[in-house]
Parts: structure tokens; C-alpha cells; sequence
């Protein structure tokens, strides 16, 4: 079980990387200057293949479900996103140490996680939210525990 869990996560931790590669070049910033004679720039190429976890379909309309204001929606994006970055992180840190309950490892310290991300969230959400966001955690998280496509 452990093996399959491995190999399973260090391809996630791969297409999860590629996913933020993409997100990097999407926000570069245009140059100043653009040369008089430069051609037109071709069109954005929308990347092919699967939706990283986070942007399904389900994870998104879970998401919407949740109704954030303007002023809401930086905050949930960062927090989210740090929670995904360190769950990421997390678990390549216990491949790499290979310890013997490493399923039982990546529960625990990924339980931990998620409720940093609920005492972050905590200030930033209304009471009639929360509900909602906690449908949505359980999508997020039945998306990210399932093992990439291949």
C-alpha cells in the first residue's frame, strides 16, 4: 500500500507543481517596451489534460456555493492555497523520510493542516458560511486525496 501511495503522490506532487509553473507564467508581467515592428502575440494555449484537483468542476461549484464577498475572496484564495502548498509540501517530507505508517503520518499531519486552515478561515467567513465551506472542504479534500489520472 505504501508503494502505490508513493508513486501516487510524487505524480500529484509533479502535476501539481507543472500546475503552478503554468499559474507563473499566466501572472508574468508584460514587458515595458515593446519593440515597433513586434508581431502580434499568438493566442493564450489553455494547458491540456485534466484540472488540478482544486479546479474541478465540483471544487468549484462547491466553492461558489460558499457565496464570498469581493473583500473575502483574496483571503480564501491565499489561505486555501497555503493549505494546498503545505499539504503538498507535507507529504513529500514524509516520502522522503519513509517512515512505516507513512498513510497514518500524512492523516495525522494532514488533519493538522486543515484545521490551521479552519482557524485561519474562522475570521474571514460568516456564520452562515460556514456550512457551506465545509461541504466544500470535504470536496476539496476527496479531490485531493484522489490519485492522479494516468
Amino acid at each position: 500500500m505504501t508503494r502505490g501511495l508513493s508513486f501516487t503522490t510524487i505524480v500529484f506532487a509533479a502535476c501539481l507543481a507543472g500546475s503552478f509553473a503554468y499559474a507563473a507564467d499566466e501572472q508574468a508581467a508584460p514587458t515595458a517596451e515593446a519593440p515597433a515592428a513586434a508581431p502580434a502575440p499568438a493566442p493564450a494555449q489553455m494547458p491540456t489534460g485534466p484540472a488540478p484537483p482544486w479546479a474541478t468542476p465540483e471544487v468549484l461549484k462547491a466553492q461558489l456555493e460558499i457565496r464570498l464577498t469581493e473583500e473575502q475572496h483574496q483571503p480564501f484564495r491565499e489561505i486555501v492555497g497555503k493549505f494546498i502548498s503545505d499539504r503538498t509540501s507535507m507529504i513529500l517530507m514524509e516520502i522522503r523520510k519513509s517512515p512505516p505508517n507513512l498513510d497514518q503520518d500524512i492523516r495525522s499531519r494532514s488533519h493538522s493542516l486543515e484545521m490551521n486552515m479552519d482557524k485561519a478561515l474562522k475570521p474571514v467567513l460568516t456564520a452562515e458560511q460556514w456550512k457551506p465551506y465545509e461541504a466544500y472542504k470535504k470536496v476539496l479534500l476527496k479531490q485531493l486525496n484522489k490519485p492522479p489520472p494516468s
